[in-house]
């Protein structure tokens, strides 16, 4: 009988996949692990360029640098900017080739991530700071119109203007 089970090559595929299921499986893991990072990146990118945006268009209407920071902070909580987040908004930018520039605005947010498999792999389990930038202005005297940008969540259309029209936005 052992004789007959050591010359048996019945299952002899179940024998290769029981040892290359954890190789494939680690890797499937660290794909999901490295696409949770690209995903949180691409959302604070997201983030950044919107309160760059607001903070950028407020400034077209006030030097004041306390009302240009809050319209930033607050398109970046109301986008998406969770409360352990890091936030910096510069205005005008401290870096870059717009540093020193007024009516630009610089907003930087960082984020701490988890580490799951790369944890086990690298043996740091010390969270994976992710961190995105954006700057947004309009230049002086380039003749180019500032738009209107409406993200209302729950208005529908948040923004219509139809024909020729004259719009005055205050404050």
């Amino acid at each position: 009988m052992l004789r007959r089970f050591f010359r048996s090559q019945d299952g002899g595929t179940a024998v290769y996949f029981a040892l290359l299921a954890p190789v494939l499986i680690g890797f499937a893991g660290l794909a999901s692990e490295a696409g949770l990072w690209l995903v949180t990146e691409r959302k604070l990118q997201h983030i950044s360029d919107l309160a760059a945006y607001s903070g950028a268009t407020r400034a077209q209407s006030t030097t004041a640098e306390a009302l240009i920071t809050s319209s930033a902070q607050d398109r970046a909580t109301s986008s998406g900017l969770r409360p352990a987040d890091t936030i910096v908004i510069n205005t005008p930018p401290a870096s870059g080739p717009n540093a020193g520039r007024t009516g630009f605005v610089e907003v930087i947010t960082q984020r701490s991530v988890a580490r799951y498999l790369t944890t086990v792999l690298t043996n740091d389990a010390t969270p994976l700071v992710i961190t995105t930038r954006a700057v947004a202005g309009a230049i002086e005297g380039s003749g180019e119109p500032v738009c209107m940008l409406a993200l209302s969540p729950s208005a529908s259309p948040a923004f219509s203007v139809g024909g020729s029209a004259i719009v005055n936005v205050l404050n």
